[in-house]
């Protein structure tokens, strides 16, 4: 069976990331014995004539579609990417030929049933693709049955049926990725890109506005630190990447898996830049530092979302202000670069739990760490905010949230954005997720300049210069995501 594979994600804010999910899924396919070919949208200038032409010269009998992002979770600047998706991709797949689309991918992991139904998909698969995609493939080629296919979303007597979803115990015997072999690395190279490396599934965390562990599961299945090391090793080797980024929810916990992983990066002395995003404040020591600096971390990004004791409570974080106050101290501490994220927006969020978040940042946060600031909180389904936001009469009877909603807060989210704006125009260092983006010509030549002098400084430690001087004229506070730099654009 010929199976072709799409990667529809083009967004390339604040960096373009590789698909390697659906390069896990196209290896898969291929080890089962079906052709494949994979098309990458990332950098398309003409989506619509890439598809035409991937269809036309290969011929699939089935094409599976790899959704990333439902949207940008941005309450300021809200962006939903499926009408684009569906316009460009699936009207024209349609349009050239009558096969199977099976969708999958994060975004459909979320909102399985309503992202099949709004792009008109055949089949969705959720849970791990590796498994299910190879035995949907068979059952159509006459094989199996899709009864037998694990995490399949079908239409049924009018309805949508979803199974229980395939979770590999063992993540060591599933294929590696081989990206290399997909994918222009080159390209995500060129725009500062770092591959992006899981080492565990699944999240045991109870954070009230997550939905990561109704992708993944609430258990950690764990690879192993030789299993892992591979990866690296494809990526930066076979791969021609410089940077890798851990991309597990947390990083740091369990810690033991954690410093195992770093051990392992230490005894193979990879020359690279490692980051990870997830440390988990209320995991944090002095020897776990030490081993992210020994293996080779450039940066680390640490997510409170809030230093708040109430909203603490309030998003199920887990931890309290003192596991906070003990994690910036070791941050300082530290010559890792540090990015900090918080979020504000959650049940009972006032001016004065806001403050005490912007406190904590004034006093525990130093100039060279960067500090983000998110404003308002999207509903996502199955979440424990949803089921709040129902009970509050936020949400009406029935409410879709395919399309962004966020929370709305005692504090107002039109307040928040306010607060927030006067916080970046004293600090440097703090930015909202509007200034995450930065034009491609201006994101490319950084990165030339950074890789010609083998900089393993993140990128965002030179943003606070650039941010000061913006402040110094009267420049508006998004005017480099903007791409506006006269003085007093809006």
């Amino acid at each position: 069976m010929r199976f072709l594979v799409i990667s529809t994600n083009r967004e390339r804010t604040p960096w373009p990331v590789p698909p390697v999910g659906a390069c896990a899924i196209a290896t898969s396919a291929e080890q089962a014995g079906q052709e494949v070919r994979f098309l990458d949208l990332c950098f398309s200038r003409d989506p619509q004539a890439d598809v035409r032409h991937a269809v036309r010269s290969f011929r699939p009998d089935a094409v599976g579609l790899s959704i990333r992002n439902i949207d940008n979770c941005d309450s300021v600047s809200p962006r939903f990417y499926p009408t684009d998706i569906r316009r460009e991709v699936f009207d024209t797949l349609r349009e050239e030929g009558e096969f199977p689309l099976i969708i999958g991918g994060p975004a459909v992991g979320i909102s399985p049933g309503e992202l099949l139904e709004f792009f008109g998909a055949d089949y969705a698969v959720i849970g791990d693709g590796e498994v299910a995609v190879p035995l949907l493939l068979e059952a159509l080629r006459g094989g199996g049955h899709l009864r037998d296919v694990p995490g399949l979303v079908r239409r049924e007597s009018g309805k949508v049926v979803i199974s229980e979803p395939a979770r590999v115990e063992n993540l060591d015997s599933l294929p590696l990725p081989e990206p290399h072999r997909w994918l222009d690395l080159r390209r995500y190279a060129k725009f500062h890109g770092a591959m992006g490396i899981q080492t565990k599934r699944g999240c045991a965390l109870k954070c009230t506005y997550c939905s990561y562990n109704r992708i993944e599961g609430r258990c950690y299945r764990l690879k192993s630190p030789e299993r892992v090391v591979r990866e690296v090793e494809q990526a930066l080797v076979q791969g021609g990447m410089r940077s890798v980024e851990f991309v597990d929810s947390t990083f740091n916990i369990p810690m033991d898996h954690a410093m195992n992983v770093c051990r392992a990066l230490v005894e193979r002395k990879f020359d690279a830049n490692f980051l990870t995003m997830g440390i988990n404040p209320g995991a944090v020591s002095e020897e776990f530092f030490r081993m992210l600096g020994e293996a080779g971390f450039s940066e680390v990004s640490m997510t409170p979302e809030t230093a708040s004791p109430r909203m603490l409570k309030a998003l199920g974080k887990g931890f309290d202000r003192a596991a906070i106050d003990r994690a910036a101290a070791v941050a300082r501490r530290t010559r890792l670069p540090v990015m900090w994220y918080f979020m504000f927006g959650a049940p009972g969020e006032t001016e004065e739990t806001v403050r005490e978040t912007l406190d904590f940042i004034d006093r525990e946060i130093p100039e060279t760490h960067l500090v983000l600031l998110v404003s308002g909180i999207r509903i996502v389904p199955g979440a424990p905010l949803e089921q709040q936001a129902r009970a509050e009469g936020q949400l009406a009877e029935g409410q879709s949230l395919l399309r962004p909603v966020f929370y709305e807060p005692p504090i107002g989210r039109q307040r928040l954005a306010e607060i927030i704006e006067q916080q970046m125009r004293r600090r440097p260092n703090c930015i909202s997720m509007q200034d995450e983006y930065m034009p491609d010509a201006l994101l490319a030549t950084v990165s030339a300049v950074h890789r010609f002098f083998h900089s393993k400084k993140p990128l965002w430690q030179y943003l606070r210069h650039l941010r000061r001087l913006i402040n110094t004229f009267g420049i508006s506070s998004h005017a480099l995501s903007q791409g506006k730099l006269s003085k007093g654009a809006a």
